[in-house]
């Protein structure tokens, strides 16, 4: 078999019937998709599921059958279950276009030194058209610059994502998901990636071949960093992240760890839970006192007593105290926000 798809899924509900009619409607042919289902409740996926199994024999579903609940164990069984020489690893809610798995698996034919390749992606609105789109600059699988991709996923800039990209499966099939993250998951796998300094290419493709979903309704899974068990996960990242390339003795790069670890306390805060952004910066010894004393003398001038914690605050004080090259744009649209519904008010 060429190409394995794997789709972790849990309460993708109509959406999952959008992504599984945009594979069947693919030019290559040769392909299976595995989703495995973090035991959906909504009564919608679940049809679904049951449906998509008996119209197409290429799409097999599979229950998540152990613990722990989350996107990487359902990735890591569903990787387990790959028959074909290429991955993909998709979102259950977005939409691929129908030349999109000929497309990538024949620059993977034509390019046998490539390990992973990426391919041209941008957002939609849900509820609109996707296919509108397809001829405009990608959002996502595109280079930003010559340096190493670490150093752009450490600011949080990310050239390419999981879903831009196909992959050799014997190149990752022993590079797991980490059951114990629960947000940034992919900025996760995608640094495992990097250090086991794979062979990437950019495929330069005229067109989007993948189409992210954006929603309204605040259940996109990155919307809030600042509840516990996120705080959590998050602290335990930043450790294993920072242990990964302190190994390399590079200095630009624990640099940027530092940008990313900023972002971190600045996600938390924006959540408006306090005592998990102090809880973040005390589990941070490990970047020294002078780290934490200045972290933690921003969050309590943020949040001072009768004070009101907002987004134009938090930006203000990154910006100002923190670093103008990582937070001017955060702070512009707030500020921008801020003059918006100030005129909406004054035209009401």
């Amino acid at each position: 078999m060429k190409l394995s798809v794997v789709i972790p899924c849990f309460n993708a509900g109509t959406f999952l019937g959008e992504m599984l009619d945009s594979c069947i409607n693919q030019t290559l042919k040769d392909w299976e998709v595995i989703i495995v289902d973090d035991h959906s409740t909504d009564g919608i996926t679940n049809e679904l599921l049951d449906y998509y199994a008996q119209l197409d024999s290429r799409i097999k579903v599979y229950i998540r059958d152990r613990e722990p609940k989350g996107g990487d164990t359902c990735r890591n069984i569903g990787m387990s279950l790959v028959k074909g020489e290429y991955l993909m690893i998709l979102d259950a809610d977005d939409v691929v276009s129908p030349t999109c798995f000929e497309n990538r698996v024949s620059f993977l034919d034509d390019n046998i030194d490539c390990d992973y390749a990426s391919f041209s992606a941008t957002s939609f609105i849900s509820g609109t058209d996707p296919f509108v789109h397809k001829n405009k600059n990608g959002m996502f699988g595109r280079r930003l610059g010559e340096k190493p991709h670490l150093y752009y996923l450490l600011q949080l800039q990310y050239p390419f994502t999981v879903w831009t990209n196909i992959y050799r499966f014997d190149k990752v099939k022993n590079i797991l998901w980490d059951e114990q993250v629960t947000v940034l998951q992919d900025f996760d796998w995608m640094v495992s990636c990097c250090l086991h300094n794979l062979n990437h290419k950019y495929a330069s493709a005229k067109e989007c071949d993948y189409f992210y979903r954006t929603r309204n309704d605040g259940q996109n899974v990155c919307a809030d960093f600042s509840a516990d068990y996120k705080c959590n996960s998050t602290i335990y990242l930043a450790k294993k992240t920072y242990d990964a390339i302190k190994i390399s003795r590079d200095e630009e790069l624990i640099k940027l760890f530092y940008k990313f670890t900023y972002l971190q306390v600045y996600r938390i805060l924006l959540g408006e839970k306090k005592q998990n952004a102090i809880k973040f910066v005390n589990e941070s010894s490990y970047l020294g006192n002078k780290f934490s004393k200045k972290m933690l003398y921003i969050i309590k001038r943020i949040i001072r007593k009768n004070t009101k914690i907002d987004a134009l605050r938090i930006s203000g004080y990154f910006f100002f105290y923190v670093s103008p090259s990582i937070f001017y744009r955060r702070f512009l649209y707030c500020i921008r926000d801020l003059i918006l519904r100030r005129g909406n008010k004054f035209y009401m």
